[in-house]
């Protein structure tokens, strides 16, 4: 269930990621097969949900899964959903660098 959730809510996550970069002056381009967001013709972006699950009392949890064949990118933006998993509640930027390897 939570993985139908995600994968329905992810076009519209880099839909609008991408907006946003244009709004701001830049260019994004979303490759139809990787998914992966080209900005600028200099930044390769992964775009990854971290999916919102209750572990009980109250408490929340968010788990990014990296994708191997993403690790392509210069970046990986994070993208954590409300408690529900229909919208995006946050975002984070992690570097190339910091990926596990």
């Amino acid at each position: 269930m939570l993985n139908t959730r995600l994968r329905a809510l992810r076009p519209k996550i880099i839909e609008r990621t991408a907006a946003a970069i244009d709004n701001m002056g830049g260019h994004v381009q979303c490759d139809p097969k990787s998914e992966l967001l080209h900005s600028n013709d200099e930044l390769i972006i992964s775009l990854v949900l971290a999916g919102c699950q209750p572990t009980g009392k109250r408490r929340l949890l968010w788990r990014i899964r990296f994708d191997p064949m993403r690790y392509q990118a210069d970046v990986t933006l994070a993208v954590r959903p409300d408690p529900m998993n229909a919208a995006e509640l946050d975002y984070y930027l992690l570097p190339w660098l910091d990926l596990p390897w």
